[in-house]
């Protein structure tokens, strides 16, 4: 067994932090909303946190897009 980094909850060996934290650390990143561009015009949209986004980004990207929007999601915001 080992400790939480964060709070020092016991937990399984091979995990960094508990599930409690783990859930309050995703409640607390930013969020993104992005949209990229095909040459025909054509859009796909998405929504997640940074490393989501550009995850995303980078598969459209290789599929041939070639603009790429992005704008963070206000607090409270339910969208995103």
């Amino acid at each position: 067994m080992s400790e939480c980094v964060c709070c020092g909850a016991i937990i399984p060996e091979g995990r960094q932090v508990c599930p409690d934290c783990e859930i309050k650390t995703r409640k607390n990143e930013e969020r993104y909303n992005a949209f990229v561009t095909y040459p025909d015009g054509e859009r796909h949209f998405g929504s997640g946190t940074m490393k989501e986004i550009a995850k995303w980004v980078e598969v459209e990207l290789l599929a041939g897009a070639d603009e790429f929007h992005m704008q963070k999601v206000k607090a409270g915001d339910k969208h995103g």
